[in-house]
C-alpha cells in the first residue's frame, strides 16, 4: 500500500511542503517528486525489514 503524500501551504514558504506518511514530521520535501520518492525509499525500507 503506498504512503500517502500531504501537500500542505505553509503561510510564508514560498513553495507548498509535501509530507510522506512515515517520516519524520520535519522531513518534509518541497516538490511531489522528491515526496514520492522519498515515500518509495520507505517501502523499500520497511520491505526489506521484513524480509530480516
Amino acid at each position: 500500500m503506498p504512503r500517502k503524500i500531504t501537500e500542505s501551504l505553509i503561510p510564508g514558504a514560498p513553495t507548498p511542503h509535501y509530507f510522506v506518511e512515515g517520516a519524520h514530521p520535519w522531513d518534509y520535501q518541497t516538490t511531489r517528486e522528491a515526496a514520492e520518492k522519498q515515500a518509495a525509499d520507505l517501502d523499500a525500507k520497511d520491505k526489506a525489514e521484513e524480509q530480516r
